[in-house]
């Protein structure tokens, strides 16, 4: 079930500092969200975040930045793919950076051989808010490490943004080199 954030001390919405008491914002960890357009769940070790609009409301995961549900608030039908393990039991991973596989699962880049697993990794990691979310648009990053460098030899910032406008969501996908190192 969705929950807002609650001040332990005296169960109110915690406000963001320097708002008035408007019960509109909260602030969890240092990151304000609008709760009444974006409210977060846990699930697991993932967050679910939560963008809406009169028509829409759309369930992003964490993990991967995965769209996992979308709602026709007006019917109450769920118009996203259920997951249904009997088939596949995904929903709509995001693919960085390959999108299917690779011969013999590797590829060779400068003289060294990097293996990739299939679709490449972010659909298996956590992104994090790449800006403080808006009525029904949120923005998700992730960045290279360690273990992503053994399969992607590049500095990266991977960007997920979803936006409803009306009945239609769209999804934008940026990548990012912050080295000087071309790709």
């Amino acid at each position: 079930m969705p929950w807002i954030p609650r001040s332990f001390a005296n169960n109110t919405l915690i406000q963001r500092p320097g708002k008035e008491s408007d019960n509109s914002q909260v602030s969890l960890l240092g990151l304000s969200f609008y709760c009444i357009y974006t409210l977060i769940y846990n699930k697991g070790t993932s967050m679910n975040y939560i963008i809406e609009n009169d028509y829409l409301r759309v369930t992003v995961r964490s993990l991967g930045a995965e769209v996992i549900s979308v709602v026709n608030k007006e019917t109450g039908e769920e118009l996203w793919w259920n997951a249904d393990p009997a088939f596949w039991a995904g929903y709509s991973p995001t693919l960085f950076p390959a999108c299917g596989g690779l011969w013999n699962g590797e590829y060779k880049y400068k003289g060294n051989t990097y293996k990739m697993v299939k679709h490449g990794f972010v659909r298996t990691m956590e992104f994090t808010p790449a800006a403080e979310p808006e009525y029904g648009r949120i923005s998700l990053s992730v960045q290279e490490t360690e273990e992503t460098r053994e399969q992607y030899p590049f500095a990266f910032t991977l960007t997920i943004t979803y936006a409803l406008e009306g009945r239609t969501l769209t999804c934008n996908a940026s990548v990012a080199n912050p080295s000087d190192t071309e790709v």
